[in-house]
């Protein structure tokens, strides 16, 4: 979970902060966002598939 840090972020659709989610391969995904945004909960490792988080400045 995350949210927009009370507009230090921006807010994309939906009101949430930007985020941008690619597999890298089948057991890899990379989750891209807002590096203003507040990140409350994430999950390194979700049925098998390593999960890397990565904020980044916009």
């Amino acid at each position: 979970m995350a949210d927009a840090n009370h507009g230090a972020a921006e807010e994309s659709v939906g009101g949430g902060p930007w985020v941008e989610v690619a597999w890298i391969d089948d057991e890899n995904l990379i989750v891209r966002y807002d590096a203003q945004a507040r990140v409350f909960t994430g999950q390194s490792d979700i049925a098998g598939v390593k999960v890397t988080y990565q904020p980044i400045e916009r």
